[in-house]
């Protein structure tokens, strides 16, 4: 009897192995068969749509397509499987308010054996053209213009640079293949003088950090996005993507600053140039309409008129612009023209892109 029981149980359990040999059977026959079908589906998928693998990654603007002397490269255009995320880095960043990027969403669809990127609002642009190296973009719901775009090289900064980097720093920007050199001042955390080929340009200046990838970008209108591609010892390694892609480096300098000499009282005793002041109001005919100064490390207060007001203010690195960002005088630069121990002479004007011909005034230092 026990022996019946033995063999009863060895029964049980061949049987029961078979069970489980055939399940696994069917499981794996299962999984192969959809592998198979997810490799089909893949493969039909890149029959339909070839260029789709050729777009994934980091585009950056260049140019426009019917010229290429206008830069587009505050564009920036990001693919990841079938959805794409076009940027426009933000403009006019100024010292007292911010505005951000603009961000369009699109989903990449294939329409009558065309590549299409497509928002909600059902905007779309058409793919012209694509390769490893650049690809073009048709606007369908503006002018029908062509955008040129550039991919973003492998290598990149590895560790992003913070605003405390460039801010009230100067640097000299050497273009790779020319001998020329510029310099350019970041005054303070939004902007910036470049000196190039002796005028001064005067902007707004920001960073941008997108899937790895840190840009300076400067300028308002029409801002360029520069790639940064490494920092080593102050020198930063640049490219700046248009027509033909250019590579420069940006290297600190090391400038002594003029903060001690500022500060203290200073009074007008003339001015240069420009016309002579207008007849006062009846109000303000007793008013002494001499410019006085009194400067302390971070703050100017300012007399004019009898009218006093207390001005925070920075001094560019280079100590030959006084910026002011808030407040009445915000957007507003001086110019130091020249600067001693008894004598300072100012040119005193509105924050523009090149440097206009409004007054100058001299100023002697008041000896208590």
């Amino acid at each position: 009897m026990q022996y019946y029981n033995k063999l009863q149980d060895l029964v049980i359990f061949e049987k029961q192995s078979k069970a489980k040999q055939l399940m696994f059977s069917k499981i794996k026959r299962s999984r192969n068969i959809l592998l198979f079908i997810l490799v089909v589906i893949s493969f039909c998928f890149s029959c339909k749509n070839p260029q789709l693998e050729q777009l994934q990654g980091i585009w950056i603007g260049a140019h426009r397509g019917d010229t290429s002397l206008i830069s587009t490269n505050n564009l920036l255009l990001q693919v990841n499987g079938k959805r794409a995320t076009l940027i426009r880095f933000a403009t006019d960043i100024a010292t007292d308010f911010e505005r951000d990027d603009e961000v369009l969403e699109l989903n990449i669809l294939l329409k009558n054996g065309e590549t299409i990127f497509m928002n909600k609002k059902e905007e779309v642009f058409y793919l012209n053209s694509v390769n490893n190296d650049s690809l073009s973009l048709l606007d369908s719901f503006g002018a029908g213009q062509l955008f040129v775009f550039k991919k973003a090289p492998i290598t990149f900064l590895k560790d992003s640079l913070t605003l405390s980097y460039f801010n009230n720093s100067a640097f000299i920007y050497e273009l790779e293949g020319s001998n020329k050199t510029d310099t350019i001042d970041f005054i303070n955390q939004t902007s910036f003088v470049e000196r190039h080929n002796g005028e001064n340009y005067v902007g707004h200046w920001h960073l941008e950090t997108i899937a790895g990838f840190q840009f300076l970008v400067l300028g308002d209108f029409l801002p360029h996005a520069y790639l940064i591609l490494s920092e080593k010892r102050g020198i930063l390694k640049m490219k700046g993507f248009y027509d033909k892609d250019v590579y420069f480096s940006l290297k600190k300098m090391e400038i002594q600053q003029i903060g001690d000499l500022l500060q203290g009282q200073w009074e007008e005793t003339g001015f240069t140039n420009g016309l002579p002041l207008p007849p006062l109001p009846p109000d303000m005919e007793a008013a002494d309409p001499r410019l006085k100064l009194f400067f302390t490390q971070d703050s100017v207060s300012i007399t004019e008129f009898g009218r006093i007001s207390l001005r925070k203010y920075f001094l560019s690195p280079f100590n030959d612009y006084i910026f002011f960002p808030n407040g009445a005088y915000s957007g507003y630069f001086w110019k130091v023209k020249k600067i001693s121990e008894s004598q300072l002479q100012i040119h005193k004007s509105l924050l523009t892109y090149y440097h206009d011909s409004s007054r100058e005034f001299i100023l002697e230092k008041i000896i208590e």
